[in-house]
């Protein structure tokens, strides 16, 4: 119980910048961004993709702490298999996230 409590808390602390992804190629921008509902609560949450200007929610949660951020990571990871090359937004510069083994970009 106090891994998830812990796990709750350090989602929340963290805030939206680090659950949101500028991805880039060929001079195109597109973002994916966690959004939380309530402030300090890591749920309900929904994750909002963005490009050329319109946005649309790609998944919700209600209940489940960690699945927002979880399909926001796993989709810029997918971004970076079709050649996007996907930074996390933070303070400081990340690297850029890579595409996983055998990801062929289709």
């Amino acid at each position: 119980m106090k891994t998830v409590i812990f796990a709750i808390t350090l989602l929340t602390a963290t805030g939206a910048l680090a659950n949101s992804y500028v991805c880039t190629h060929g001079g195109m921008e597109r973002s994916i961004t966690v959004v939380y509902h309530e402030p300090g609560q890591a749920v309900p949450c929904e994750v909002q993709y963005t490009k050329q200007g319109e946005s649309q929610t790609l998944w919700r949660a209600d209940n489940e702490g960690g699945y927002c951020e979880a399909q926001a990571s796993a989709f810029a990871e997918k971004q970076a298999g079709w050649g996007w090359e996907c930074q996390q937004a933070s303070a400081e510069p990340q690297a850029p996230i890579e595409p996983a083994e055998g990801a062929d970009g289709q």
